[in-house]
């Protein structure tokens, strides 16, 4: 294997990264697909300094199609060789041919499994077709030499069965959405997703009358979903028609598909943060969905059924605190009154879940680690503290020690102000437990006028407390003015 490090590709250089991304060529079979686990990760793998280059594969168009993307790929990428090789697994389906290429790429190919594999009885008996799931993506996974799976229970039988070096990946979110998106405007809780099954039975159940609604077509009302179709189709019609497959035309399409996703996820999260709380319920996914994340990241309290036999999943978020977990129909229903008759407890655990997600789950941070385990072998994702908490506590040690310079310690500290929203402004709220904790909204100022306010501010606040470090005579006025 090539000599690959955690934070660049090989000899010192950043990774190159091919992803084989998937996506859908009719918005009613990608409307489901979430950002997060789409660009999303892209997003974060361009924040950990990796070169990305997108290679859609539609799930609808086979892979040596005259009008997929996949078949050309050869002449549009000739000459290029990269670091790592990602492929989104399970929905899409790759000739031979194309796993013999990808080999030819890169000494790395991961592949991502965004499924849960293992299926209770009455749930075979429903969707047949999951049946063949574990076994036809072990036939995949054949092709790869690192697997990221959703579902923990799918790393180790991943390990167990030799098929490839595996690691839970849970769903994360860009931190550039992690932001305050206003006050709900609804009064029920709301439930996304199709209601399939026994969750179809819920919305009948009295107990729950009131307390909880589907919130609908999320797209409804916008063209988001007639310019997906027609993006689509016209990309296929260009391939089928003999269209030069060139790199310069497959960057448009992709700049034009990733512009019109990350449109769709702001639309959805604005739709998400009109309700008071989301609720996750039972599904054949044994995984928090990737609602359950982002509705956290927009301040929104959130109560999901408690996933049997995933304990790592269910240690993700502390219970009462950060997230409530319902064992039936009654139990949701008794939650839900709870919040909506306590709103500073619902505030509580919105806030708390927040603070978790800030620290914990961005993609940014998990992207890095994900590099870091393939360049390392190791299990960063082990670690009882992660990376970003790590630099916090340096950063706001030894911010610790000025103030011990002049006479004060952290539970002095009332009132805290992050200048942004990454984890390392975000984790000052764990260190200074006695004090409240303001995030300043990037969405107040131009996006062009942004940085410079940050730097200007920043600068102050360094230069505060430089003088107030060198200066013991300066400790009262520093209590009324910081405290």
């Amino acid at each position: 294997m090539a000599d690959l490090h955690p934070d660049h590709g090989v000899s010192g250089r950043p990774p190159r990264v091919l992803l084989v991304m998937l996506e859908f060529a009719s918005w009613r079979g990608g409307r489901a697909w979430g950002y997060s686990g789409h660009f999303g990760l892209e997003e974060g793998l361009r924040a950990a300094g990796a070169e990305c280059t997108v290679l859609p594969a539609l799930h609808e168009v086979p892979s040596n199609a005259s009008h997929s993307w996949l078949a050309h790929a050869r002449q549009t990428l000739a000459g290029e060789r990269f670091d790592q090789v990602w492929v989104w697994l399970v929905h899409h389906d790759y000739d031979p041919a194309f796993w013999a290429w990808v080999k030819t790429l890169a000494p790395v190919v991961v592949g991502l499994v965004f499924e849960s594999l293992e299926h209770r009885p009455e749930e075979l008996e429903r969707f047949p077709h999951l049946a063949k799931r574990e076994r036809y993506v072990a036939d995949q996974l054949a092709h790869v030499t690192h697997a990221l799976a959703v579902d923990e229970r799918d790393v180790a039988w991943i390990e167990e069965q030799g098929l490839a070096k595996a690691r839970w990946l849970p769903t994360a979110v860009p931190r550039r959405y992690m932001r305050s998106w206003g006050e709900p405007v609804e009064r029920s809780a709301v439930f996304y997703g199709c209601p399939y099954g026994e969750r179809g039975d819920w919305f009948q159940q009295p107990a729950l009358a009131g307390l909880m609604v589907h919130g609908g077509d999320a797209e409804a009302g916008t063209t988001i979903p007639e310019r997906h179709d027609t993006l689509h189709v016209a990309s296929c019609e260009y391939l089928a028609n003999g269209g030069r497959p060139t790199r310069e035309v497959l960057e448009a399409y992709v700049d034009a598909c990733r512009a019109l996703r990350r449109e769709a996820f702001e639309n959805w999260l604005g739709q998400l943060a009109r309700w008071p709380a989301t609720i996750a319920l039972p599904s054949i996914g044994k995984i928090y969905t990737s609602r359950v994340m982002e509705a956290m990241a927009i301040g929104r309290p959130v109560l999901s059924w408690r996933i049997p036999d995933r304990p790592r999943n269910e240690a993700l978020f502390v219970e009462d605190e950060e997230i409530r977990l319902f064992d039936g129909p009654e139990d949701l229903a008794a939650k839900l009154q709870l919040l909506r008759e306590d709103p500073a407890l619902a505030r509580a655990q919105a806030a708390a879940a927040q603070r978790k997600v800030w620290s914990a789950h961005s993609v940014e941070e998990q992207a890095a680690g994900i590099l870091r385990w393939i360049g390392e072998g190791e299990l960063a994702e082990e670690d009882d503290v992660s990376e970003a908490e790590r630099r916090t506590a340096a950063a706001f040690g030894a911010f610790e020690d000025a103030l011990g310079r002049i006479g004060l310690a952290r539970s002095d500290i009332a009132r805290i102000v992050g200048l942004d929203w990454t984890p390392d402004q975000v984790g000052a709220i764990e260190l200074f437990p006695s004090a409240d904790f303001f995030l300043s909204a990037p969405n107040l100022v131009d996006a062009r006028d942004y940085g410079e306010i940050m730097r200007k501010e920043r600068s102050a606040l360094e230069a505060l407390v430089r003088d107030l470090a060198d200066d013991d005579d300066n400790c009262g006025a520093c209590g009324q003015s910081c405290g």
